[in-house]
C-alpha cells in the first residue's frame, strides 16, 4: 500500500508545488502593482507637505492657477489683437469711404481730405488707449460730415474757417478751365461718320483702303472716350435750367436716389461704429482683468508665476 500511494502522494506534491508557484507570481504581481501605487500616493503626500510647508494657501494657489489657465485660454481663443488690428482697418477703411463720399460735393472735399486723414489718427490713437469720451472738435466734424452727407448746408465752425482762410484764387484757377477745356475738346474732334460697308466683290486695293478707314474710325472713338471720360459735369448747376423737362426730371430723381443712398450709408455707418465701439469697450475690460491677474501673480511667490506672466505679455504685445 505505501507502493501504491506513494506515486499518488507525489503527484500531489507536484500539484501542491504548481500551485504554490502561480499564487507566488500571482503575490508578486499584485505585491508590484500595490509598491507602485504607494510610491504614487507617496509622492503626492510630500508634495502637498512641501506646498503646504512652503505656503499656507497652496489650495487657493492652484485654484488661481487653475482660474488663471482657463482665462489664458479664453483670451488665446478672443485674440483681442487681432481684433484691434481688424477694428482700426475698418475705421480707416470708413474714414476712406467718407471721403470718397464727401467728394460729389465738389472742391470742399479736397480741402478737407487733410482734416479727415488728421482725424482718423486722432480716433485710431484714443481708441487703442481705451479712452471712451470724444472730444468736441470730433463731435463737430461727424456733425459736418453727417450734414454734408444728407446734402445739408454745415454750421459756422471749424469748417467755415477752413473754407474762409482758402483763397479765391486756387478756386477759381481749379473750376474755370474745365468748361474751356471741354469747350476746345468738342471743337477738336467733332463727329465723324462711321466708314461705308465693303461689297464683297471688292478688289485688293479697296480692302486695303476700307481697312485703314477702319483704323483711323477706331482711333477716334478711342479719343472720343477718352475725351468723355476727361469731361466733369458743370459746377454751375444752373445751367441744366436750358435742358429739356425730361431731362431735368430724370436729373432730380437721381439725385433723390443719390441722397436715400446716403442716409442710408450714413446710418450704416453710424451703426457699424457703435458696434465697434461696444466691441472696442470689450477688449479693454478683458484687458483690465488680465493686467490685475497679471499683478496679483506679480505679489505671490508661485513658481508658475513667471511663465503665466510670460504668456499674458505675449498675448498682450508687450515686452
Amino acid at each position: 500500500m505505501t507502493d501504491d500511494n506513494q506515486p499518488q502522494t507525489a503527484e500531489e506534491f507536484i500539484d501542491l508545488l504548481s500551485e504554490k508557484d502561480d499564487v507566488i507570481l500571482t503575490l508578486t504581481a499584485r505585491l508590484e502593482e500595490t509598491a507602485d501605487q504607494l510610491d504614487r500616493l507617496q509622492r503626492m503626500g510630500v508634495d502637498r507637505l512641501h506646498g503646504g510647508e512652503s505656503s499656507g494657501g497652496g489650495a487657493e494657489q492652484r485654484a488661481l492657477n487653475a482660474r488663471l489657465g482657463a482665462m489664458l485660454d479664453l483670451a488665446e481663443d478672443i485674440q483681442p489683437a487681432e481684433k484691434l488690428d481688424r477694428i482700426e482697418q475698418g475705421i480707416d477703411s470708413i474714414l476712406r469711404l467718407l471721403e470718397q463720399r464727401t467728394s460729389f460735393s465738389g472742391e470742399p472735399a479736397r480741402e478737407t481730405a487733410a482734416p479727415i486723414a488728421k482725424k482718423s489718427n486722432d480716433v485710431a490713437k484714443p481708441n487703442a488707449q481705451g479712452n471712451s469720451s470724444a472730444d468736441p472738435a470730433d463731435e463737430d466734424f461727424w456733425e459736418q460730415t453727417k450734414k454734408r452727407l444728407m446734402g445739408q448746408a454745415p454750421e459756422s465752425g471749424p469748417a467755415d474757417s477752413i473754407h474762409d482762410s482758402t483763397p479765391a484764387p486756387p478756386a477759381s484757377r481749379h473750376v474755370e478751365p474745365r468748361p474751356e477745356a471741354n469747350t476746345a475738346a468738342e471743337t477738336v474732334t467733332p463727329l465723324v461718320d462711321p466708314p461705308a460697308q465693303i461689297e464683297p466683290e471688292a478688289t485688293p486695293e479697296q480692302l486695303l483702303k476700307g481697312i485703314e478707314e477702319r483704323d483711323r474710325y477706331i482711333q477716334y472713338m478711342i479719343s472720343r472716350l477718352r475725351q468723355a471720360e476727361q469731361t466733369c459735369f458743370p459746377q454751375d448747376w444752373e445751367l441744366l435750367a436750358a435742358a429739356p423737362e425730361e431731362l431735368r426730371a430724370a436729373v432730380q430723381d437721381l439725385r433723390g436716389k443719390l441722397q436715400s443712398q446716403l442716409r442710408k450709408a450714413e446710418l450704416a455707418n453710424a451703426i457699424e461704429r457703435a458696434a465697434l465701439g461696444r466691441e472696442r469697450a470689450k477688449l479693454f475690460q478683458v484687458k483690465q482683468q488680465l493686467e490685475q491677474q497679471i499683478r496679483k501673480l506679480g505679489k505671490g511667490g508661485s513658481s508658475e508665476t513667471p511663465n503665466v506672466t510670460d504668456r499674458l505679455k505675449a498675448l498682450l504685445g508687450r515686452s
